[in-house]
């Protein structure tokens, strides 16, 4: 669905990507037909996903992170990222600190809101990211399998899910999931105890990354027992873990109701290929179609795949992995219960979801408004995350934005002349950062969204129809900074 208005510059997108937006984001009587007529809906989402996929190289891909060069390791080891271009020289960039500033919220401004999205949002993004884009402590390498496939619940391994598992063939419980029951429903089983001491039997059960060492022990003790390393981060995304953890339960009991001759296996099997499914279609017709710019609403069909030349093993392209720069997304208070809370008090905190229950959280998450994605608008507690991923993209030595709109056949960003000075200058001071935008001063009266033009991955478009502020926080600094990086 569109928002209301679109204010990203559009002036270099080529003839191709030109014509394209115009045919889906045009001509809204005939898409709402077309989506309404299943067997032509298909075909539209099969010609769109292939034009849109095959804009890029097709795995498997020559490089990875092991080296900057093709060996047997870029092509066969998936503890590496993929990567679509050769590591580029990082020596003209300029201080991360500098880049960092032009994210971080202006204290005499307030923050630019969404128009569009709530907290669920950038909750969802965040809880469903997590369960594949992972970074090890190498920086260069990842612990995904890189599969969407419910890790988040399930665990990343046979033998975390086996510790998740009640594997009983008592009648109403074969294939279930571990999971206790309160006043407020179901829940999975503590990791640690009152005292904050590990459940032994849950001993493989990864730790939820990043709780620090010395967390409150009443804290540590309302911690769930989940597959994902970073599911608990926040009561919203436990409470999304939570969710699913209900529905694959659910759905074995009614696979035991309608088959009562199958084993605890053959049930819990089952339901969590369901459960996956079901994950999957959440994200293509809801989520990506609700940031997507286009009439046109994609489907969760998987046809496409079967013939495509495309369709290849999973393995995450270290330029995917840094795509997800949407920090700014996220307020820095929620509604909860009808009052406002402060979103970081929610961290490692599953407290007040257990003594409110799933609704109480969705709901307060679904009556918060998002911030919009740009330039100073990054909420203070994310500011330290700014920073990591700016040095993971040097790290991995990213090419500039231009290249790769080079490596998918667009036309260069920038045009000559003067009114792109200031657009230039500050997406040089922004080069290590990912997925933001830069200010345009193209039109001489008002200010425009760009994406910004000199590191890896590009910057999501169809963001930038409702989740992207216009960059309204340009200042005497911003100018002196991108004289400073003329040189003048």
């Amino acid at each position: 669905m569109q928002a209301s208005g679109q204010h990203r510059d559009t002036s270099r997108d080529g003839l191709r990507n030109t014509v394209e937006a115009v045919l889906l984001s045009g001509f809204r009587p005939f898409w709402a037909f077309v989506n309404r007529t299943n067997w032509l809906a298909r075909i539209a989402n099969r010609l769109i996903v292939n034009n849109a996929v095959l804009k890029a190289p097709c795995r498997p891909l020559a490089l990875s992170t092991q080296a900057p060069y093709t060996n047997w390791a870029t092509l066969t080891d998936r503890t590496w990222f993929n990567r679509y271009l050769p590591p580029a020289p990082q020596d003209r960039l300029p201080p991360v600190a500098e880049v960092a500033s032009l994210f971080k919220l202006r204290p005499d401004r307030p923050p630019v809101l969404s128009d569009r999205s709530t907290l669920l949002f950038p909750s969802f993004a965040q809880w469903f990211t997590d369960g594949f884009l992972m970074t090890a402590a190498d920086r260069r390498r990842t612990r995904t399998n890189h599969q969407i496939d419910l890790s988040q619940l399930y665990g990343l391994d046979p033998t975390v899910t086996a510790v998740l598992r009640r594997r009983s063939e008592l009648p109403g419980e074969k294939g279930k999931l571990k999971s206790v029951n309160s006043g407020k429903g179901e829940w999975s089983p503590p990791l640690y105890d009152a005292a904050g001491v590990r459940d032994p039997t849950l001993a493989l059960v990864p730790e939820p990354t990043h709780l620090p060492g010395d967390w409150p022990i009443e804290k540590r003790a309302a911690l769930f027992a989940f597959g994902g390393e970073r599911a608990n981060s926040t009561a919203f995304t436990a409470a999304i873990n939570t969710l699913f953890l209900r529905e694959h339960n659910r759905i074995c009991t009614m696979l035991e109701r309608d088959n009562p001759g199958w084993d605890d296996e053959r049930v819990f099997q089952t339901a969590r290929n369901i459960n996956i499914v079901l994950l999957i279609k959440l994200v293509v017709e809801e989520y990506i179609n609700h940031i997507s710019p286009y009439w046109m609403r994609l489907l969760a069909d998987p046809t496409p795949a079967y013939t495509a030349r495309w369709s290849r093993e999973n393995w995450i392209p270290v330029e995917f992995n840094l795509l997800y720069r949407w920090h700014s997304l996220v307020p820095t208070s929620a509604t909860w219960g009808g009052t406002s809370v402060d979103l970081a008090g929610l961290r490692f905190d599953n407290r007040t979801l257990l003594q409110d229950g799933l609704v109480t959280a969705l709901a307060g998450a679904s009556q918060t408004r998002a911030w919009r994605i740009g330039l100073f608008n990054t909420a203070p507690m994310l500011d330290v995350v700014e920073v990591a991923s700016i040095q993971q993209g040097r790290g991995n030595r990213l090419a500039s934005y231009n290249d790769y709109r080079g490596h998918r056949a667009s036309p260069d960003l920038f045009r000559r002349g003067p009114d792109r000075i200031f657009c230039r200058t500050l997406c040089r001071g922004v080069a290590a950062a990912l997925g933001c935008a830069a200010v345009d001063w193209s039109d001489g009266s008002r200010r425009r969204v760009l994406p910004r033009a000199d590191q890896s991955a590009a910057f999501p478009a169809s963001l930038s129809c409702g989740d992207v502020h216009d960059g309204r926080h340009g200042s005497d600094r911003e100018n002196r900074y991108a004289r400073r990086s003329l040189g003048t």
